[in-house]
């Protein structure tokens, strides 16, 4: 056992892109938003991911929480699909609204860890990503 998890030290998730945003419903206390992260396995092996605890933040300030929507096989040394969940603390998005209408674009990352793993051994493998998202008010 001692072996295996010397072998195994998954490198770091990364991010490329993300899609398909939704708002479920809208109150001024928490928000739903669904979301499709693409992310890219750098690693040569295929993982199992089993969960997902990452803080969003927008501009710095935590919006929320994401949540993994269901397990998912992540393919060796590809991109990937990841429908995500993200519990958003409306006050906290609200609060920098008028900073980034002035700006056209804000500032989204995401910390935390995901479970991932290979043959029932399971790592937590760190999540880390920053990105300026354009914002525009006439698509």
């Amino acid at each position: 056992m001692i072996l295996l998890s010397s072998c195994f030290h998954p490198k770091q998730i990364e991010y490329r892109a993300a899609k398909d945003i939704k708002l479920n419903g809208f109150n001024l206390e928490q928000s739903e938003l669904m979301m499709t992260l693409i992310l890219f396995n750098p690693n040569h092996f295929s993982m199992t991911l089993r969960k997902l605890d990452c803080v969003l933040a927008v501009n710095k300030n935590q919006a929320g929480t994401l949540q993994l929507d269901t397990l998912l096989i992540i393919p060796a040394n590809a991109a990937f699909m990841l429908p995500v969940q993200v519990k958003a603390n409306m006050k906290s998005v609200l609060s920098n609204s008028i900073a980034s209408l002035i700006s056209n674009e804000i500032l989204v990352s995401v910390n935390g860890t995901a479970r991932a793993g290979k043959h029932g051994i399971y790592f937590n493998v760190p999540i880390h990503f920053e990105t300026k998202q354009p914002l525009s008010l006439f698509n």
